[in-house]
């Protein structure tokens, strides 16, 4: 979706939550596909209106969408995320037409009363005066998808091929910064397609393998990185420098006290992954000693002379 959200609702940025909330009711009932059976458009249309709504009658939501914009928001939340909480039945029920007229945008139970299911099932009405036959959505199709752990800790685009039912195409997702191994990602309309593809596609379900990386390892939200350092800068002192996971191939200078132990931590401030709030996460680096695999005749000569000096 490229259209801003409060041009998508027909409000200014400076509207109050009534204002939003009754935006919202008055394009929904405008726009929901069963007003609209000649538009093929109509239901995209519609999902787009009611994410526009999730954010920004979100008070936490709409602050992070003003600050980081449209791109910036989509990196630190994922489609799941948009619609969490989100009470869409609560709009309408003083017309009446109960949690019938929503189906469940997640399995899972993610939005309440999600007006992205059952197109019909109290809003259309039939010549005779009958309700039109709810049109059942398409199952989920699910996927093991594995990831670079670049992408998993900063977010980014991920092209998906889909081999499914004989056909093959590929698309487009978007990984949220900071996704962890195991989790999944919801892709909305991009599951199986119902018989006649009449009803709405299911949609797709990722589940996300992140590969590992040879310097760099995540605990919860934190970043590290293991660096080797020659026994005498842990002894005397003196200057390292680090690789960043991001940006690619900079480097950092810190600076490395004289007695430090191994496994001390050092940190590199905002030099982690993305925070959800703004700004990054900052970098720990663990400090190992670099032990050589064989030591030259001088090497073992001083090693022997610093272990006689009580070393």
């Amino acid at each position: 979706m490229s259209t801003d959200y409060y041009t998508l609702l027909g409000v200014s940025k400076q509207a109050d939550a009534a204002e939003i909330k009754k935006a919202f009711r008055k394009k929904a009932l405008k726009l929901h596909p069963d007003k609209n059976p000649d538009d093929p458009n109509a239901e995209e249309k519609f999902k787009d209106l009611n994410e526009a709504y999730a954010v920004l009658s979100d008070e936490e939501k709409r602050r992070q969408y003003d600050r980081f914009g449209k791109d910036g928001f989509h990196q630190r939340y994922s489609t799941e995320d948009i619609f969490q909480g989100t009470d869409f039945s609560s709009v309408f029920s003083d017309l009446g037409f109960g949690n019938s007229f929503f189906g469940s945008m997640f399995s899972g139970g993610g939005a309440q009363g999600s007006p992205f299911g059952g197109f019909g099932a109290d809003f259309g009405r039939g010549q005779r005066g009958g309700a039109r036959p709810r049109s059942r959505p398409g199952n989920d199709l699910v996927m093991r998808e594995e990831i670079g752990f670049y992408k998993a800790v900063m977010g980014g685009e991920h092209r998906v091929q889909i081999n499914h039912g004989g056909q093959s195409r590929s698309i487009t997702v978007r990984i949220p910064a900071g996704i962890k191994n195991g989790q999944k990602i919801r892709v909305r309309g991009e599951g199986e397609k119902t018989q006649g593809g009449r009803g709405q596609p299911g949609n797709l379900i990722l589940q996300v393998k992140v590969s590992p990386h040879p310097d760099f390892y995540r605990e919860g939200s934190r970043l590290f990185t293991r660096v080797h350092v020659p026994l005498t800068t842990l002894l005397l002192g003196g200057t390292l420098e680090v690789s960043l996971l991001d940006p690619p191939g900079e480097t950092k200078k810190i600076r490395v006290k004289a007695g430090t132990t191994t496994d001390t931590q050092m940190r590199i401030r905002e030099a982690g992954g993305p925070k959800k709030e703004g700004g990054r996460d900052d970098l720990f680096v663990v400090l190992k000693p670099a032990i050589p695999d064989e030591l030259t005749e001088e090497q073992t000569a001083l090693l022997e002379s610093l272990r006689d000096a009580g070393m």
